[in-house]
């Protein structure tokens, strides 16, 4: 027994001893700046070591959160056997912001209560007003005002107490922004008034900012327009002072939308095209969407329509992009969350095998290290094992509730869009409806009229068409298992296509060229899955062609091989577009020109019908525009 108890100790001393190694070699694993990774390997005690170590967890976090909570760890770690509280207390409000960054405010809130716990520990009062705003920041953002306002004020009167103005000034903030969230303009307004007063006093430039941009949001609110002019205006200069991207874009909207409220649209048309200038150089796309709405609606109420529909149409792609983008984040933090969860049983796990204290052994000589060293070896095998065979069998169990959730939800989601787009007809309906009426009378309309409403159908058409192509992406799989394969000429069905985009052909002045043989080409499958591809082929040649270019249609027959061509002289594809230009939502380098738009569903559509239907897809190499090939066996 006794021996026993001492190989236990002996395991234990040996994983203490090489502890050090094991962080150097995460250390330098890890993707951080080699400036902050040298003063880890340069600290000679645990403090200094400690503090290089909080500075790296600290960057993590900024830079890459889903590597940050594996080297928390350590730090904890480390801060733990060398008692540090002040770094304990430091590491779970980096914990508190890595979660509420996430977002995961639950979890934020306790590491933010431990962390007001340490710091009331140490007296640290300037961290523990720091450690209140925080958690007064969070309860504001799950919209729990009265606790949100509570912690605000402890923060106020700390700083207040120990005279830490900065804090204070981003404290005033803080609660003008939050009763603006409960719709108590007045109550922010003082506020953000306060913080302006004290900002001004300290000559704090940045504090100034902030609060004169909050100022001129509540001005403009109230439709104190000279207020919050002023207060943008000043926002703006000091903005451009600073050089800071981001705040110069939001000074700009602000100005340029409060001229188009105004009706100065001069002046408007200034800042709004200033602020989308500074967010296309910085690539802020829910920005460039807000500059391009209110562009629309400037260009709109200035009376000229088709500007104000060219910036709409910008707006609607960017809102696409933008739409896309937050889809993308959303499951990269539902990923991240899932990596952190199982990160953390990881680590209780360790925590619980760290909490026996190894004792040091003296005097063993050589053969008794390499003893233990030998037993240590054969164990630390066997318990990776059993750890491994646990780990595989929760791994399973989770990755099965996942897939179970995830599947709910895909099915939500086809639900929520069949609802969606069957709630959209019938309004396209009623418009078309309208239009027609109208129409019937056109003899009291002038020209002017008569060719705006002649525009209405084709814009209906292509919503009509883009909830389609919704409805095939969403439910393409039980398309492509019900197709119904008959015989039927396809010349004629290809003629067909053309004629209903007549009225682009002949906007465009584009040209039509048939290679057809002279005997009937008849094939055996399903027509309207070959209606829906070649309708789309043909519809973008048209659309990404340029004017007076030619479209050739090809039927080539080989023995009971049929080939058809669409090729055409248009804008082509890059090398990039090459790569992707048959998955779903992605937007290629190509614009449609004066007709149509493109919502990036299409060729992945077309893909996914021409292999239900047996046969085979090909973008062939071409000197200029596009050429697909798709053979019928």
């Amino acid at each position: 027994m006794k021996w026993i108890k001492l190989q236990k100790y002996i395991y234990l001393g040996i994983i203490c001893l090489l502890f050090p190694l094991f962080s150097f070699a995460l250390d330098n694993e890890l993707p951080i700046p080699d400036s902050l990774l040298l003063k880890v390997q340069n600290a000679k005690r645990d403090s200094s070591r400690l503090s290089a170590m909080y500075n790296i967890a600290a960057w993590l976090k900024d830079h890459r959160s889903d590597l940050a909570e594996q080297y928390f760890l350590q730090v904890v770690d480390l801060a733990q056997k060398s008692e540090n509280i002040m770094y304990i207390a430091k590491m779970e409000n980096l914990y508190g912001i890595y979660y509420y960054n996430l977002p995961d405010y639950d979890k934020a809130l306790q590491h933010y209560y431990k962390t007001i716990s340490l710091f009331d520990s140490l007296k640290n009062e300037k961290e523990l007003a720091r450690a209140y705003y925080n958690v007064g920041l969070t309860f504001g953002k799950i919209k729990d005002f009265p606790k949100a306002l509570s912690f605000y004020r402890k923060a106020q009167s700390m700083n207040q107490k120990i005279g830490n103005v900065s804090s204070l000034i981003k404290n005033y903030n803080g609660m003008g922004f939050l009763y603006d969230d409960m719709g108590k303009k007045d109550s922010a307004f003082f506020y953000y008034q306060k913080s302006l007063d004290l900002a001004t006093a300290q000559k704090d430039t940045k504090g100034i900012m902030i609060a004169r941009s909050n100022l001129g949001d509540i001005c403009m609110a109230n439709h104190h327009y000279k207020e919050a002019e002023a207060h943008f205006i000043t926002t703006y200069q000091i903005t451009l002072a600073l050089k800071e991207p981001h705040r110069i874009v939001i000074a700009a909207r602000s100005l340029g939308n409060l001229y188009l409220q105004t009706g100065r649209l001069v002046e408007a048309e200034k800042y709004l095209k200033a602020a989308l200038t500074h967010s296309e150089k910085q690539a802020y796309k829910q920005d460039i969407e807000k500059c391009y709405l209110y562009l629309s609606q400037l260009a709109e109420k200035k009376g000229n329509p088709s500007q104000a529909l060219a910036y709409y149409q910008k707006y609607h792609a960017i809102s696409d992009s933008v739409l896309n983008d937050e889809k993308n984040k959303s499951i990269r933090e539902y990923d991240i969350k899932y990596q952190s969860q199982k990160k953390e049983q990881e680590n209780n796990l360790l925590r619980k095998k760290n909490t026996i204290k190894g004792l040091q052994i003296y005097g063993l000589g050589f053969i008794a290290i390499l003893l233990a060293l030998f037993i240590a070896y054969f164990y630390y095998i066997n318990q990776q094992m059993k750890h491994k065979n646990a780990l595989i069998t929760q791994q399973k169990d989770e990755l099965f509730a996942a897939n179970q959730a995830l599947n709910a939800l895909l099915q939500e989601k086809d639900n929520i869009i069949a609802t969606v787009s069957h709630d959209y007809r019938s309004p396209l309906g009623r418009i078309r409806a309208v239009v027609d009426l109208v129409m019937l009378q056109k003899e009291n309309l002038s020209e002017k009229q008569q060719k705006h409403l002649q525009k209405i159908p084709v814009i209906l058409a292509e919503a009509t068409h883009l909830i389609d192509d919704l409805l095939d992406v969403t439910y393409i799989d039980r398309l492509t298992s019900q197709l119904h394969p008959e015989r039927f000429e396809v010349k004629g069905e290809l003629q067909a296509i053309i004629e209903d985009y007549q009225h682009w052909i002949t906007q465009k002045n584009l040209t039509i060229t048939y290679h057809f043989p002279s005997e009937n080409c008849e094939i055996y499958t399903d027509k309207p899955a070959f209606k829906r591809v070649f309708d789309n082929l043909i519809s973008n040649a048209i659309k990404y062609s340029h004017t007076h270019k030619n479209i050739s249609l090809f039927i080539e027959k080989q023995e009971k091989r049929y080939s058809i061509v669409v090729k055409d002289e248009g804008q082509g594809f890059s090398a990039e577009d090459k790569t992707r230009i048959f998955t779903r939502f992605q937007r290629l380098s190509a614009q449609p020109i004066a007709v149509g738009n493109s919502y990036g569903l299409g060729l992945s559509i077309v893909k996914t019908l021409v292999e239900g239907l047996g046969a085979t897809i090909e973008l062939e190499e071409s000197t200029a525009g596009a050429s697909f090939r798709i053979d019928f066996e």
